[in-house]
């Protein structure tokens, strides 16, 4: 009579969650020709090209860094966050993209010419490229920013949403979400239903009905995730990309230019579009690059389809793959040890010794 009981029952998404290993945002980031990972004593190390001093990473601790520079021409920088919140900038440093302003900040946004961080206050301070086309934001106080190049978007603290830049004006209401993808961006609103703005040449704004849980975006088509887990896909079908399966229920979706991938509730990789063959197995994770795709299995062991470098044997507890076409990749091993394979015309595949997290 002196106990209370309490239970606590958990859905399947938030099963998954806690299976998933609790780690650092953004531990290890490939770029084209170079990475950089966070060791387990918070530093950071980076490796492969550094003709623009990218690897070239700041001595001291930090809590989160973030990469910029989209442009597969570009050598590319990187923006981290110290313990005491204040931003550090290394590599490519025309138009001022890494030099940050002095002050707290409490996440970064980099792009190709310029960078944005959310204050304390959660006002935007930006810094880089100041012409007139460039990424300017509008004021006030935002839990979340999403960029482009041109465009921007922002989630007020009152849940409604401001756009700026090249892109129509967003619809009214309540949002929980915000997606912003090259010219046009979608939301969730309070009423779990989505809704779309900006450019429709691909019917990329026609979202359709119902109640979801999350929406990602692709440059020209977007998908969601029901409510019973379900995925419906909107936009460009050219490569059948927005062609998702029938009545299979997924945890996670994952999309490119020309396919998509999810996994299932039941830990089985399914694609479709352009990339459709998967390998069988059960699966915990799923990484996608532009024309392959690689999953770590139930096992540990690592296992890829499409135009991929066959990766190493050994077991793994994360594989990162290169956001370009140079088709190599890295995975941390059980023994916090970094193994990286395919091109490495820049040296991004000698990595440095160490334990990294």
């Amino acid at each position: 009579a002196d106990i209370n009981l309490c239970y606590l029952i958990l859905n399947d998404m938030a099963l998954e969650a806690l299976r998933m290993p609790q780690r650092p945002n953004r531990v290890i980031v490939l770029r084209e020709g170079h990475g950089c990972g966070l060791r387990v004593d918070a530093t950071i190390a980076c490796w492969g090209d550094n003709r623009a001093g990218q690897a070239s990473a700041p001595l001291g601790r930090f809590s989160l860094f973030y990469s910029g520079g989209d442009s597969s021409s570009e050598p590319g920088y990187w923006c981290g966050l110290r313990a005491d919140r204040a931003a550090v900038c290394w590599g490519d440093s025309r138009a001022g993209r890494a030099s940050p302003p002095e002050g707290q900040l409490t996440r970064l946004y980099l792009r190709d010419s310029f960078a944005c961080g959310l204050q304390t206050d959660q006002s935007l301070a930006c810094w880089g490229n100041n012409s007139p086309t460039a990424w300017q934001p509008v004021q006030g106080q935002f839990t979340h920013v999403s960029i482009d190049s041109a465009r921007g978007c922002g989630l007020r603290i009152d849940q409604s949403v401001a756009c700026w830049g090249d892109i129509a004006s967003p619809p009214e209401g309540q949002f929980t979400q915000l997606y912003l993808r090259d010219s046009f961006a979608c939301g969730l609103r309070a009423d779990q239903s989505v809704a779309c703005w900006g450019d429709n040449s691909h019917g990329q704004t026609d979202a359709p009905e119902g109640r979801f849980n999350s929406v990602i975006l692709a440059d020209d088509y977007g998908c969601g995730l029901r409510a019973d887990k379900t995925v419906a896909c909107w936009g460009n079908n050219s490569h059948g990309q927005t062609s998702a399966p029938r009545n299979q229920q997924f945890l996670r979706i994952f999309l490119k230019d020309d396919f998509a991938c999810g996994m299932r509730v039941i830990e089985v990789i399914a694609c479709w579009g352009d990339i459709a063959a998967t390998p069988g197995g059960f699966f915990t994770r799923i990484y996608l690059a532009d024309d392959y795709g690689c999953g770590l299995r139930r096992s540990g062991s690592i296992g890829c389809w499409g135009q991929a470098v066959e990766p190493p044997k050994g077991l793994f507890t994360r594989i990162y793959l290169d956001p370009w076409e140079e088709r190599y990749g890295c995975g941390l091993r059980t023994d916090r040890t970094i193994a990286c394979w395919g091109d490495n015309s820049h040296g991004q595949t000698n990595t440095p010794a160490g334990q990294f997290t």
